[in-house]
């Protein structure tokens, strides 16, 4: 399902996790398997070269395919670069009017220092799922994430949909 970070909480993974996922979309309510780290939300991934995390498909070896599962979405409270620049409430791309929650993976503000947590060493494979019609979930998902956040050594390989999507923000990545 949706494991979802809320403001306040915080999502520990350490080094050498393997978090397996799988969507099922023909269940009420839809299985996305995707995580979304909410503004005020942290996650903290700390694998190593050696150790990284890894998400990926459920299924076996040879039979894993693009879009398996979700991918890894983190809203911040920095500013972003939508049309709209002046909202601070701007919902990720294919969250829009979802019917389990409305309010869902919104994000922008005027923190340009916002810490949404530690990424480092992550591997993202065979995420990207299309959920409903137009809407459709990354491999990694960055919207208006801030300069107190660190992002470093993420790969993402076999999406469904885009591998790395940003809207805006002020994070420094590497």
């Amino acid at each position: 399902g949706l494991v979802v970070v809320t403001d306040g909480a915080k999502l520990v993974i350490p080094a050498g996790t393997i978090i397996r996922a799988q969507a099922d979309l023909s269940v009420t309510p839809k299985n996305y398997a995707t995580i979304v780290v909410e503004r005020g939300g942290k996650i903290e991934i700390t694998g190593t070269a050696a150790n990284p995390v890894v998400f990926t498909s459920a299924k076996a070896v040879g039979q894993r395919e693009r879009g398996d599962w979700g991918g890894l979405l983190i809203a911040g409270r920095a500013f972003h670069n939508l049309l709209d620049a002046t909202s601070n409430n701007v919902q990720m791309e294919g969250f829009n009017n979802v019917s389990f929650d409305a309010g869902l993976a919104k994000f922008g503000g005027n923190d340009a220092n916002d810490n949404s947590g530690i990424i480092r060493y992550l591997r993202i494979e065979f995420g990207g799922v299309a959920f409903e019609a137009n809407k459709e979930i990354n491999g990694l998902t960055l919207g208006a994430v801030g300069a107190g956040t660190e992002l470093n050594h993420v790969q993402v390989s076999y999406s469904g949909d885009d591998s790395f999507q940003w809207f805006g923000g002020s994070v420094n990545s590497r």
